[in-house]
């Protein structure tokens, strides 16, 4: 019984369900694309306003969302996601000119974050260590 509860842990560990919020659509449909390959279930939004409307009808494992948006920035979104879902892991994308932010957005709860220009191997190496933590 315990070997069956591990596959079907391991099975949903690499089915995760991931959120994508940000404003540019090119890069919600690149970390899409790329995180929709390894095998995840990936939700865009390109707001936190958008992101919270749907992390309170659905259930999500990560959030990968980026620093600076219209109408509800990343400090924003993690302040009010650690009220409605704190298990939701987030990691953030910030430019390099935002790592004082980042250190706020960490002490804030932020699992980690990725420096922008980001490398997509990066990316993976980062999803996969959030959801396997």
């Amino acid at each position: 019984m315990r070997k069956k509860e591990s596959a079907e842990n391991k099975i949903k560990r690499e089915k995760a369900k991931i959120l994508v919020v940000d404003d540019d659509l090119g890069i919600r449909e690149l970390l899409s694309g790329i995180l929709s390959q390894e095998g995840h279930i990936v939700e865009v939004v390109q707001d936190g306003k958008e992101a919270l409307l749907k992390v309170r009808k659905e259930s999500f494992d990560l959030v990968l969302s980026n620093l600076r948006m219209p109408r509800m920035n990343g400090i924003q979104l993690l302040e009010e996601l650690q009220k409605i879902a704190p298990h939701i892991r987030v990691i953030v994308i910030a430019g390099a000119g935002d790592l004082e932010t980042v250190t706020k957005m960490r002490k804030l709860g932020a699992y980690d974050y990725i420096g922008k220009p980001f490398c997509l191997n990066s990316i993976l190496h980062k999803v996969k260590k959030a959801l396997g933590d």
